[in-house]
C-alpha cells in the first residue's frame, strides 16, 4: 500500500467536501451543489463515500478522489495536497533530507522569525510610538483604517539608522540573518575600508508582504519625506522573497477568487488594501513589476477569470499589454483542431483562463473610486469587457490606419490574441471588429488567421526507426490501461493529436485528466500534456519538469515500461496500441459515469428539476458512447490491414 492509500483509507471524503458543500444524504451517496460552477440550479454535485470519489454531472463535468478534491477547491499543488491530508490523516511525509537540505530549512526558518519579528515591532511604533504621526495621518488621508492597519500589520520604520537592527540584535538574530533577511544593508565605507551595517527602512510607512500561508516574507515601505526615493522600496531578493513569484494580499484573498471565480490584479498596495477594506476580498495587486508568468500561474489554479485593473495612464496601459503577453506565453491551454486546406490536422492553443480588462474612468486610481463609489467599482468588474477589445482600441491608438503596412501590422499584432478566444462565434465577432477598424474585408483576416494557425516549423529531427511492435492490447482492468496508455504516449506523444483527431470525429472533447483515474496517472497526464503544449515531442526531462518530484520514481517507471515491453506481436505498433488504449479509456469512463447515474437514480430518485437534468446527462452519456463504439469498430485508427492485429 502507497502512502496516498494510506490516506485515502484514513480520511472520510465526505469531511473534507462538507467544509465547503452542504451535502445531503440520498441513499448510499450525497448529493450537493457544485463548488466549482456558478448559475446552478440543481443538486448535480455526487460523493460516493464507500468508493471516496466524487463526480460533478452538471457544467463542470468532472470528478476524482480526496486528494483532486482539495487540490481543484484550494488551488494546491499534488505534494501541497499530499502534505496537507497526511496531516489530517495524522502521517507523516517523509522526504529525502540532505544535510544541506536541514541546514538550510533550519536558516530559512530563522529568517521568517526575523521577518516577523521586524513587521511586529513595526506595527507597534506605529500605533505607539510619537514619532509615527505623519506615518498615522498619511493612512488616515488614504482613507485606511485602524481595523485593516492591524489585518494587515502595517507598520513604521523610525528615522534611525539603526533602531530595527539593535531591536533584533536584542532578540538574538545575528547580522548575517538581519542580512539575509533583506532587513539591514552591509556596505563597505569609502574613506576607511570598514564594513558598515545599516537598517534598510527608514521612516516609512511598512507594509508586510505574506506568503500563501499569511507568514511576512518582506516589505513594501512608502516614503513619508518629500524627495526620499524611491516613493515605494521593497524588500530585496532574498531566500524567502522574490517579488516575481508573489502577489500582494493573496494570502487574504485566495478563499474570495476561489468562491467568486475571479481574481482582480491592481497595481499599487494602497488599492489592494482599500479594496479589502470595501469587502472585495478577491483583489491582489503586484508588486510594482510587470506581471510575471508564476503570478499569473498561481491565480489560474483559483479561477477562470482575471480582471486586470491596473492605471490608465499610459504607463498601465504599456504594462497591461506585457502583462497579457505573459498570460498568453504561461496559462494552461487546450489544444484543438483544426484542418487545413490540405485535410491535415493541426492544433490550436486556447487559452483556458477569460481575461478581462477594468479601466477606471476620469483617470482616478482604483483606491480613489472605491472609496467614492464601492458601487460603482463593483460594476466595473462585473462588467469588465475582454481583453480583445481592449487591445483593439489600445493599439490602434496614435497609428495612421490609411497606411497599408499599419493595417498590416497591426492585424499581426491583433490576430494571435484572438486565436486564443476559445468560443468561435465570439472569435468571428471580433475578427468583424478587427475588419471593419482596418477597413479591409473580413476575408482577409480569415486568411491572415489560416497563417497564424499553422504550426510552426519543426526543427530537423533524426530519421526515425520504425517502431517496435508490441503485443495485442489485452484485456486489463483501468489501472493496467492507464499505465499501458501513458507509458506508450510518453515515447510516442504525438500519437495525442491522432488520439483527439478520433474522439473529435465522435464529437467528444480531447483525452483530459478526468479519463485516469488514478491519482498519480492523472498527474502524470498532466505534465505530459503541459509539455506537448510547448514543445510536440517534448524529451524526458521536460515531462518531468512539469511533475512533482515526489512522482518522478512513477514517471521512471512508465519509460521503463515501455523500453522493456517485448515484440511480441507484429500486428499492431505502438502508435495504434496507444490510439486504441486512449479511446478506451474514454470508453470505460463514460460507461463507469452510465452506471454511476443508473445506481443514482435507482437509490433514491431526486425532485422532478434534478431528475430530468440527470436523465439529460444520461441520454447524452449514451449517445456519446455509441458515437465512440461506431469509431472503435470502424478500424480507422492506423494505416495497417488491421490496426488491432486481429486476423
Amino acid at each position: 500500500m502507497t502512502v496516498i492509500d494510506d490516506i485515502k483509507d484514513r480520511i472520510d471524503i465526505i469531511d473534507v467536501v462538507s467544509e465547503t458543500v452542504k451535502l445531503k444524504k440520498s441513499g448510499r451517496t450525497y448529493t450537493g451543489f457544485c463548488p466549482f460552477h456558478a448559475n446552478t440550479r440543481t443538486p448535480s454535485f455526487v460523493v460516493w463515500p464507500e468508493s471516496g470519489t466524487w463526480k460533478c454531472f452538471g457544467a463542470c463535468n468532472t470528478g476524482g478522489d480526496v486528494f483532486t478534491y482539495l487540490m481543484k477547491r484550494d488551488g494546491l499543488e499534488f505534494k501541497e495536497a499530499l502534505h496537507e491530508l497526511g496531516r489530517r490523516a495524522g502521517i507523516e511525509i517523509v522526504e529525502e533530507h540532505k544535510p544541506e537540505a536541514e541546514i538550510e530549512d533550519q536558516h530559512l526558518a530563522r529568517l521568517r522569525e526575523a521577518v516577523s519579528a521586524a513587521a511586529q515591532w513595526f506595527n507597534h511604533l506605529l500605533n505607539h510610538n510619537p514619532q509615527a504621526h505623519l506615518a498615522r495621518e498619511h493612512l488616515a488621508k488614504r482613507g485606511i483604517t485602524a481595523q485593516t492597519i492591524e489585518t494587515f500589520q502595517l507598520g513604521y520604520a523610525l528615522e534611525s539608522w539603526d533602531a530595527l537592527h539593535n531591536q533584533l540584535l536584542q532578540k538574538g538574530f545575528s547580522n548575517e540573518e538581519l542580512i539575509d533577511a533583506g532587513l539591514i544593508v552591509q556596505r563597505e565605507d569609502e574613506r576607511t575600508g570598514a564594513l558598515r551595517t545599516f537598517d534598510r527602512f527608514r521612516n516609512r510607512v511598512m507594509i508586510p508582504i505574506h506568503d500563501g500561508k499569511g507568514r511576512p516574507i518582506g516589505f513594501g515601505a512608502r516614503a513619508l519625506k518629500e524627495g526620499d526615493e524611491p516613493k515605494y522600496l521593497n524588500s530585496p531578493q532574498t531566500a524567502l522573497f522574490d517579488k516575481g513569484r508573489t502577489l500582494f494580499a493573496l494570502h487574504a484573498a485566495r478563499q474570495a477568487i476561489r468562491d467568486q471565480k475571479v481574481a482582480v490584479i491592481v497595481e499599487g498596495y494602497m488599492d489592494a488594501l482599500a479594496a479589502h477594506q470595501h469587502g472585495f476580498h478577491n483583489v491582489v495587486a503586484s508588486l510594482g513589476t510587470a506581471l510575471t508568468e508564476h503570478q499569473f500561474k498561481q491565480l489560474q489554479k483559483l479561477a477562470p477569470k482575471i480582471v486586470l485593473a491596473l492605471d490608465p495612464d499610459v504607463a498601465g496601459i504599456n504594462a497591461m499589454l506585457r502583462g497579457l503577453d505573459v498570460a498568453r506565453e504561461t496559462l494552461d491551454r487546450e489544444a484543438s483542431p483544426i484542418f487545413n486546406p490540405r485535410g491535415l490536422i493541426s492544433f490550436a492553443s486556447k487559452l483556458q483562463i477569460d481575461i478581462r480588462v477594468l479601466t477606471v474612468p476620469g483617470g482616478k486610481d482604483p483606491d480613489e473610486l472605491m472609496e467614492e463609489d464601492p458601487n460603482l467599482w463593483r460594476t466595473l468588474v462585473e462588467n469588465a469587457p475582454p481583453v480583445v477589445p481592449f487591445v483593439i482600441d489600445a493599439l490602434s491608438a496614435g497609428r495612421n490606419l490609411n497606411d497599408p503596412r499599419e493595417k498590416a501590422k497591426l492585424s499581426k499584432e491583433v490576430l494571435p490574441i484572438i486565436r486564443d478566444v476559445a468560443d468561435p462565434v465570439e472569435q468571428a465577432v471580433y475578427m468583424q471588429q478587427l475588419a471593419r477598424r482596418l477597413q479591409v474585408e473580413e476575408r482577409a483576416m480569415f486568411d491572415q488567421m489560416r497563417v497564424v494557425n499553422a504550426p510552426l516549423p519543426r526543427a530537423p529531427q533524426r530519421t526515425r526507426q520504425r517502431a517496435a511492435p508490441v503485443p495485442e492490447l489485452p484485456k486489463r482492468d483501468t489501472t493496467d490501461l492507464e499505465f499501458y496508455c501513458l507509458s506508450l504516449l510518453l515515447r510516442h506523444p504525438h500519437v495525442l493529436n491522432a488520439i483527439d483527431e478520433l474522439l473529435d470525429r465522435a464529437e467528444l472533447p480531447p483525452l483530459q485528466v478526468d479519463d485516469f483515474e488514478q491519482l498519480v496517472n492523472r498527474e502524470v497526464f498532466r505534465a505530459l500534456h503541459a509539455a506537448v503544449i510547448n514543445d510536440p515531442a517534448p524529451t524526458w526531462e521536460e515531462v518531468r519538469a512539469e511533475l512533482d518530484e515526489t512522482l518522478h520514481p512513477q514517471l521512471a517507471a512508465l519509460y521503463e515500461e515501455t523500453n522493456e515491453r517485448p515484440p511480441i506481436d507484429r500486428g499492431i505498433s505502438l502508435e495504434s496500441g496507444a490510439q486504441k488504449a486512449g479511446l478506451q479509456l474514454r470508453e470505460k469512463r463514460l460507461r463507469r459515469e452510465g452506471q454511476q447515474l443508473r445506481a443514482l437514480l435507482q437509490d433514491t430518485p431526486p425532485d422532478p428539476e434534478t431528475l430530468e437534468a440527470l436523465l439529460q446527462v444520461g441520454r447524452e452519456n449514451a449517445a456519446a458512447l455509441l458515437r465512440l463504439q461506431q469509431i472503435l469498430t470502424a478500424r480507422t485508427i492506423a494505416r495497417t490491414t488491421d490496426p488491432w492485429g486481429r486476423s
